[in-house]
């Protein structure tokens, strides 16, 4: 299969042989390092329309939802930068509840031959993603996102909390998990086709059906029109939201974040192992919070 060159740089990893993007209705978007070393695309505000009414009723009716711009990882967290968060986050009062993999393979062992840390991690919960994310936050000095209640007077360090929409501070400069609207606004890149390469997808695409017969480094694919790397395929990727089935039909049209309550959170992108339906742009999967799964992993956002 189409393998590409992985040249691994100061600022991060960058496909070769990928051009920026074949649609003339897109633009290459700004990006910057972050202070830890995250590659993080801008994207502009927007409104476009979410799910699709060809599916499953989950995924119904299609709506038209408006963003206020922000900001993504490029790539998914690798083994590598997890680990250099979570370092720091220990030596200053932050427990996670797992201790994270360098991704997965099909034998259900996360070292098969193939991995090294700029695999993405994974085998970690949701609560995990959502303490590294402030936990990267406090590192670079930036206001964390989540706290343990509405007051938001103390900052979610530790345990398996169900944190509620009104206890994050959505405005705040830090770090966070995107909301469902904000993935799949990244993942179509201005795109109305069923995929955001286009109505179908094979394994020069992405990373799925045990093509790779695991995970790949991050970047091993080439991007969509918007720079975002591994969006479809690798990983699933953990959300924000809360699942409810009926939600899309009560959604309000500006920046959602999701149900009020739930059991469960989204997961979005496939992975390396599903057919190419799971890979739809409109696809949601849910998860128990604390799955920890060897092909479930994360991408952080930011308000500013």
């Amino acid at each position: 299969m189409k393998r590409l060159l992985l040249i691994l740089v100061v600022v991060g990893l960058f496909v070769v042989g990928c051009d920026s993007g074949g649609n003339s209705d897109n633009e290459q978007l700004p990006t910057y390092t972050s202070p830890s070393g995250i590659t993080m695309v801008s994207i502009p505000s927007g409104t476009f329309n979410m799910g699709t009414d060809d599916s499953w009723d989950n995924e119904r009716p299609v709506h038209s939802v408006t963003l206020s711009p922000f900001n993504i990882s490029a790539y998914e967290i690798t083994y590598a930068q997890w680990m250099e968060v979570k370092t720091w986050a220990e030596a200053n009062g932050y427990t996670f509840n797992m201790p994270g993999a360098m991704g997965g393979s099909e034998d259900y062992d996360v070292s098969h031959g193939m991995e090294d840390e700029t695999h993405p991690v994974t085998t970690i919960e949701w609560y995990d993603t959502v303490l590294w994310c402030n936990a990267l936050s406090e590192m670079e000095g930036r206001t964390p996102c989540y706290y343990t209640s509405e007051t938001q007077s103390t900052v979610y360090r530790s345990g398996r909390v169900d944190i509620q929409n009104e206890w994050v501070e959505w405005n705040a400069n830090g770090y966070r998990l995107p909301t469902e609207a904000e993935w799949e606004y990244s993942y179509r890149a201005n795109t109305t086709t069923k995929y955001s390469f286009d109505y179908s997808i094979n394994s020069n695409d992405a990373n799925y059906l045990g093509n790779e017969n695991g995970t790949t480094p991050v970047g091993s694919y080439c991007p969509n029109y918007w720079g975002l790397y591994d969006m479809a395929g690798n990983v699933w990727e953990w959300c924000w939201d809360w699942y409810d089935s009926g939600y899309y039909n009560n959604s309000p049209s500006k920046n959602p974040v999701g149900p009020s309550v739930g059991s469960d959170r989204v997961g979005r992108g496939g992975s390396w192992y599903p057919y190419a339906v799971f890979l739809r742009s409109d696809l949601s999967r849910i998860y128990d919070p604390d799955s920890n799964v060897y092909y479930l992993g994360f991408r952080p956002v930011s308000s500013q």
